[in-house]
């Protein structure tokens, strides 16, 4: 899949879903291709380990598994991390001194992603950078790199 395919089925979906939590819901499902995920996992720095979380993140886990095979520490948080306080059990272990990057579909706020950075930090890891497919966010944050950027604000970037 190239960038031009990612932004038509971005532009297809603001103009039937108009935004809100029904854009980014059925965005969650149309991001979930595996085509799309090649083009964000060329992007990974193979020194670092990985976080996700929700559904998107298991689709992601299964899909890099399949296709990297390798032994790539990967850690998935719940869903729903952004509006309550589910449960994480992820032992200590799995995190203490490794750096993590973030991947996810969408970033719009950064809630999600600040829960989990805070969360790897209070296990003695770091949290460097998120890799996201759809950036929502008016702000630009030089730690958030996307394959599509809504608000782009005169800023190029690559990843």
């Amino acid at each position: 899949m190239s960038i031009q395919k990612l932004n038509c089925i971005i532009k297809e979906m603001l103009e039937t879903h108009k935004g809100g939590h029904v854009f980014f819901d059925n965005l969650d499902k149309a991001l979930q291709d595996e085509s799309i995920l090649d083009l964000l996992i060329e992007k990974i720095p193979e020194n670092k380990s990985i976080a996700v979380s929700g559904k998107f993140g298991l689709f992601f886990m299964g899909y890099y598994y399949a296709k990297i095979n390798n032994n790539k520490n990967i850690i998935h948080f719940p869903g729903g991390l952004r509006n309550n306080k589910p449960e994480i059990l992820i032992p200590k272990n799995h995190i203490e001194g490794r750096k993590f990057i973030f991947i996810d579909d969408s970033f719009y706020l950064g809630r999600t992603r600040d829960k989990i950075k805070e969360y790897i930090e209070n296990r003695s890891g770091s949290l460097n950078h998120t890799f996201v497919i759809y950036d929502g966010s008016r702000n630009i944050d030089l730690n958030v790199s996307s394959l599509y950027r809504y608000y782009w604000e005169n800023l190029y970037r690559k990843i």
